[in-house]
């Protein structure tokens, strides 16, 4: 997408702040990449939807990606009674950090796989293209300007944004279907489970916790589907299981009764992010499609 230099810095800071990623400190210091990690037979991949920043404890030692300790992977290894289990989300993370540190500290997420890993979980790519970003900071501060119009929106349609934006989706399909074929090589034997996003933003109306002016709510919820939709053509073009949480979560959205995702309040969870009550229809719908066991069988569909 071409952005003004204002909108790249906004979406910047949305990447590194908002969705979930910490800033560390020393930045001056030369770059120390660590590529051990812990193994498991249950790894669990991905950024802050998965991470769920601000339920419930964090985690001791999370290298600042802000792990929930009541995650869905923590739920499924408990219900499952998997010892042998490692949660390597966190907040912030692209398709990239799957195979490349995120950052000083924090391993490749692949770091944690194995010829032994047998399930994995994965939630990626909302962070790619600075979609994220685009959506919870950049559109938001846009409102002031036509607060019961689509500034956001036309923003982007004056900048050629609407073509680009199917080409940024065909690319999103290529870069998840990629991550995909690479986590198969390193854990032939593991399960994958690829848990999609909700739906954050109503079908129709607006709120106050959305921070967007009313015409570009439909935009994000627009927007937000179309990634779900490209993601999810990548995880059938593998032959893995998808976790459709974008139909489960209907009527959860941020401004319904029972939000199933925070708006831009600390209510439970962090700004923009799932709530406890997200991540427990999470594990269940997961350990649903595994047949509620562990080690789980590996689909027919998949050589």
């Amino acid at each position: 997408m071409r952005r003004t230099p204002a909108l790249r810095r906004a979406a910047t800071l949305a990447i590194i702040g908002v969705v979930g990623a910490v800033a560390v400190s020393g930045c001056g210091a030369k770059k120390t990449e660590i590529t051990v990690a812990p193994k498991g037979e249950y790894v669990a991949l991905g950024d802050s939807y998965s991470a769920a920043p601000n339920v419930s404890a964090r985690q001791a030692d999370d290298s600042n990606c802000q792990r929930s300790t009541n995650n869905y992977p923590n739920l499924i290894a408990r219900q499952l009674r998997i010892s042998s289990f490692v949660d390597r989300t966190c907040g912030g993370a692209q398709t990239k950090d799957m195979a490349s540190s995120q950052r000083d500290g924090v391993p490749p997420q692949f770091a944690s796989l194995t010829k032994h890993t047998l399930l994995v979980t994965i939630g990626i790519g909302g962070n790619d293209f600075k979609l994220a970003g685009t959506l919870m900071v950049v559109c938001p501060s846009l409102r002031k300007s036509d607060p019961t119009g689509s500034p956001c929106a036309d923003a982007a349609a004056k900048q050629g944004d609407s073509a680009d934006v199917t080409a940024m989706m065909t690319k999103l399909t290529a870069r998840v279907s990629a991550v995909l074929q690479a986590l198969h090589k390193r854990a032939p034997k593991a399960r994958v489970v690829f848990v999609g996003y909700p739906q954050s933003y109503p079908t129709t109306g607006n709120c106050s916790g959305t921070r967007l002016a009313d015409g570009d709510v439909k935009y994000a919820y627009q927007l937000t589907s179309q990634a779900n939709d490209a993601i999810k053509a990548a995880v059938a073009e593998n032959h893995d299981t998808f976790i459709d949480m974008w139909t489960a979560s209907a009527g959860h959205d941020m401004c319904s009764s029972d939000p199933w995702v925070n708006g831009a309040s600390y209510d439970g969870a962090a700004p923009f992010h799932p709530r406890e009550s997200e991540q427990q229809a999470v594990a269940k719908l997961v350990e649903n499609a595994i047949g509620n066991h562990f080690p789980p069988k590996a689909p027919s569909t998949r050589a």
